[in-house]
């Protein structure tokens, strides 16, 4: 910069970046031996890829990891620090940290700091590392604490646009009955009528599929899944003697049943999703 081609006809201001790290820097080039700070490790990276010194971030890798993993409350968004400078190392552990302490991430105060893009990152790692309770639990204190970040009010409509295609990634499938119907109750229209029904119907699938699995395992057991969606008689069992009574309900509200799988209005009759065990 100061010899070559394109060199400066002034003085090359050194932008974006504290006196202090880069004080930190410069030892890179005369010191045989570093003293790097966690409070400037971060921008002492920055220097390193943006004048391409290959030896001096060699040297800051380690304490970098160090410095993003130690704290459990700040893994989201020093995962995002990690993703950004683009350190392999650092990425790869900050990935494994959230990994082994997923419920902990999920509830931490940085996951609700996540952009969309960074929640996608960390839903992937969590997907089988925590309860689908709490991963549905923890998106949608994400989606309310976007709402007030973008000044919306709270509404099921803007929870939703909230978490846009991270949707996918969120598994309310996996959802036993009793959470889903929590979940539909407490955000209501939050599924439009053919979302649900897929969501069923998927969730049903793979419950046959783990029969199977477990027949595979134990033939002895003989696990079968019909799925089946019928007409509904509108009866629910309200007691142990098996009486029944009418089902009267206003035409915007879903009913969940352990007994029944899914019962929502459609085109004037009740249809029932029923999963039954043999």
């Amino acid at each position: 910069m100061f010899y070559g081609s394109t060199k400066p006809s002034n003085d090359i201001p050194i932008d974006g970046i504290s006196t202090e790290a880069f004080k930190e820097f410069l030892q890179l080039f005369y010191l045989n031996k570093v003293q790097l700070t966690s409070l400037n490790i971060i921008e002492v990276v920055q220097l390193c890829k943006k004048y391409e010194v290959a030896d001096g971030l060699s040297v800051c890798e380690s304490p970098l990891v160090a410095y993003l993993i130690t704290n459990l409350d700040d893994m989201c968004l020093n995962y995002g620090k990690a993703l950004n400078l683009n350190v392999p190392s650092a990425i790869r552990n900050c990935g494994l940290k959230i990994g082994e302490n997923a419920f902990e991430v999920l509830k931490s105060s940085s996951f609700l700091k996540c952009d969309r893009k960074l929640l996608d990152k960390i839903l992937e790692i969590v997907a089988s590392k925590c309860s689908p309770s709490v991963i549905v639990e923890s998106c949608m204190a994400w989606a309310k604490a976007e709402c007030v970040r973008q000044q919306l009010d709270i509404t099921t409509v803007n929870l939703k646009a909230q978490l846009k295609n991270s949707l996918n990634r969120i598994p309310f499938d996996k959802l036993s009955t009793e959470q889903f119907s929590q979940h539909i109750n407490t955000y209501k229209r939050f599924f439009v009528e053919d979302e649900l029904e897929s969501l069923v119907l998927t969730a049903m699938s793979k419950k046959a599929k783990l029969c199977d699995l477990v027949n595979k395992l134990d033939p002895s057991m003989h696990l079968e899944v019909k799925m089946h969606l019928v007409d509904c008689d509108r009866r629910l069992k309200t007691s142990a003697n098996g009486s029944y009574q009418k089902l009267i309900m206003p035409h915007s509200i879903t009913f969940m049943s352990s007994a029944l799988g899914v019962l929502h209005r459609k085109i004037g009759t009740w249809r029932c999703f029923a999963n039954c065990y043999v």
